[in-house]
């Protein structure tokens, strides 16, 4: 007998129920002592929750196109319309919904024996040919060890229980569970996903693969003095004066800032013969920014190919250029050096992860954008190359300090930084949103409010208003 602790009925399921339900599936696990396992729940109930949503948006769909969903041929001809339908046709679609009575109901609740229990059920039978479908997509997810074996297989994305079904058994997996734990049933009144989790379920630490421990422990030390120059500069009293003699003692230091200077990424109108110019016409920011990408572009490429790591420096020194502006329009101080610094690093780890796996990152990206994933949640399903955890143990290699790393580590999920990193954290997640945005690869809805929540000076309305006057700036770029 379970008992339900939580339970709720929607007649669709969109971003902003899916934040309530994840909201509300943290502090029940939180409660149960369980919220080791919350990475995984989330993703797996979203996604049950999703495909419930899926199903009776495919049955409007059927109706509108006068389509037989139990004939073979017809299903096959009306999935090929599915996806196009639901992104171009929704207000259609939500008519025949609301006309049939459509609902989605999610619950979960603890059983006596200490099992949590997680249910979610669409008012739709499941028919056999969807019956059938779901088991070979069952028989197909079982053959997957990693995300990396997913990337290269093509799987049908046409409907939810292909690739999502895949990677919810890989998340089962991640909790030390298999497929078992999840079951599908259906009656006349509608289909009914559960899942059970017994107390053994426990979320294990992510572990880099060891191909990315050796290669990070053949990439050289970052320079003491470079690390003094920037530890000072984490000091808003300090000014340029402070570590001026410490730069003018390294002359390779010296020429690789101002060749960075000059370059086309700053778009300075003359060129910049020395420090002291460098620093009046770019300011402390972009300083720090350019010690960082200088160092660390020299230190890597021994290693790694120069145009990799161009890539992602310059990249690095973008969101750092939203991050400037960022703390402009917040009016933030405190978090400012650890900012700009974070931003140039928050990345370093995708060099070491595409050398190793090529184009990995790339693909897992594309794919978490076309589902609309968080990325850091996929790279936990790859066999230790998640490149935030990779950047994280390089920055500890470098012995940057603990805020820097903590961006590095949450800068995809920053809500869960620790409470003094989170206006530091939800900055270069901000930065980092305004590069990806200004490639279309996301659109405003897919931005969180929780992530402006640190920033008490402006309301989510006025970050609508600053975000795309950011973007309408003339960047140097």
């Amino acid at each position: 007998m379970a008992n339900i602790i939580y339970s709720q009925e929607w007649k669709n399921f969109h971003q902003r129920h899916r934040v309530l339900l994840e909201r509300d599936l943290e502090q029940f696990l939180m409660d149960e002592g369980r919220y080791d396992c919350y990475n995984s729940l989330n993703y797996i109930l979203a996604e049950l929750t999703g495909n419930a949503d899926k199903a009776n948006l495919k049955r409007a769909h059927f109706e509108r196109e006068g389509l037989d969903l139990s004939v073979p041929d017809q299903y096959r001809l009306g999935m090929e319309r599915f996806k196009d339908a639901v992104s171009n046709q929704a207000e259609a679609l939500a008519e025949i919904l609301d006309r049939r009575g459509s609902l989605i109901k999610v619950w979960f609740g603890r059983e006596e024996e200490g099992n949590l229990i997680f249910g979610v059920f669409n008012n739709a039978p499941l028919l056999p040919i969807e019956e059938e479908r779901y088991r070979e997509k069952m028989t197909l997810a079982r053959q997957f060890k990693n995300i990396q074996e997913v990337m290269d297989v093509e799987l049908d994305q046409s409907e939810g229980g292909g690739l999502g079904l895949v990677i919810t058994v890989l998340m089962l997996r991640k909790i030390h569970l298999d497929e078992t734990y999840l079951s599908l049933s259906s009656d006349p009144a509608g289909t009914t996903a559960l899942l059970v989790i017994p107390p053994r379920a426990e979320q294990g630490e992510e572990i880099l693969s060891q191909a990315a421990v050796e290669a990070i422990e053949h990439i050289p030390q970052f320079p003491e003095h470079v690390l003094k120059i920037l530890r000072t500069l984490e000091d808003p009293t300090k000014s340029f004066a402070h570590i001026s003699p410490i730069v003018r003692e390294d002359s390779n230091l010296i020429a690789g800032l101002l060749k960075a200077a000059n370059s086309s990424v700053y778009s300075v109108s003359r060129k910049i013969e020395s420090i002291d110019e460098a620093v009046g016409v770019l300011g402390l920011p972009a300083i720090q920014e350019l010690l960082v990408a200088v160092v660390a572009e020299k230190l890597l490429i021994r290693d790694f190919q120069l145009a990799s790591v161009k890539k992602i420096v310059d990249r690095s020194i973008e969101v750092s250029w939203y991050c400037r502006e960022l703390v402009k329009a917040a009016k933030v101080t405190a978090a400012t050096p650890s900012v700009f610094v974070g931003a140039m690093l928050h990345d370093f780890g995708e060099i070491i992860v595409n050398a190793l796996v090529p184009g990995l990152t790339e693909k897992i990206a594309v794919l978490c954008r076309a589902k609309g994933w968080n990325s850091f949640r996929a790279e936990t399903l790859t066999d230790g190359f998640n490149h935030s955890l990779v950047g994280v143990a390089l920055a500890q290699k470098w012995k940057f300090p603990e805020r820097i790393v903590e961006i590095i580590r949450f800068h995809h999920v920053p809500l869960e930084a620790s409470r003094p990193a989170q206006e530091a954290v939800c900055l270069v997640y901000l930065g980092d949103f305004l590069w990806q945005k200004a490639r279309n690869f996301v659109g405003w809805r897919e931005l969180a409010p929780e992530v402006l929540a640190p920033f008490p000076i402006k309301t989510y309305q006025e970050w609508m208003d600053v975000l795309p006057a950011i973007l309408a700036k003339k960047k140097p770029f």
